[in-house]
């Protein structure tokens, strides 16, 4: 609550970008942590009396479900900097949840800007200590030109204070060797871009 009430308090943040926070925050931490956020966002609004936020809809009207496929998979070479999973693969996973909600959907609703989502994803990705998005995510992070290895660097601590000291040695780790990578010219994965 303190968090919230400062970022409004300050400015930093309005009562919207708060709620797309969230919202952002439980695709890559879960459900339930981001509907806690949504839940201090809700008290902090009632006990200063703010009046609640009108968000437009994703879309007007209904979508082809085709078409969202194609959105997200080039949404993700965008966001992600290299190729991902193709519409009509066949597994729900990559295709109903990675190309059509997180890369169809949160990646492309408007509320927060790119480089905001990114830092958001990297805290969900950090803290879900799962290795394969953290190094993907930190390396799109640097190679989309979204942060520099300095500013990841300055994360890492930051993140250390709140998540503890071993999480944080293992994302300092993931940005040391995503900066050699993409000063070296290589894919997340260290392998020679084609």
């Amino acid at each position: 609550d303190g968090y919230v009430r400062g970022a409004l308090a300050t400015g930093a943040l309005t009562l919207a970008e708060l709620r797309e926070a969230a919202l952002h925050l439980a695709v890559y931490s879960g459900w339930d942590k981001g509907g806690e956020l949504d839940a201090a966002i809700t008290r902090v609004q009632d006990e200063l009396g703010l009046a609640p936020v009108t968000l437009d809809p994703v879309r007007a009207a209904p979508w082809d479900p085709k078409a969202r496929m194609e959105q997200g998979a080039a949404e993700f070479q965008k966001v992600m900097t290299f190729g991902g999973p193709q519409p009509g693969n066949g597994f729900p996973y990559l295709q109903d949840g990675i190309l059509n909600f997180v890369f169809g959907e949160m990646w492309c609703r408007r509320g927060l800007d790119e480089r905001s989502r990114r830092w958001i994803t990297l805290v969900g990705v950090a803290d879900s200590r799962a290795d394969t998005p953290i190094r993907s995510h930190f390396y799109a992070a640097m190679k989309s030109g979204n942060c520099t290895a300095a500013e990841l660097h300055e994360f890492v601590l930051v993140y250390a204070i709140h998540a503890g000291w071993p999480k944080g040695s293992e994302v300092q780790g993931a940005v040391f060797a995503q900066a050699a990578n993409v000063e070296n010219g290589r894919n997340w994965d260290g392998t020679t871009l084609a």
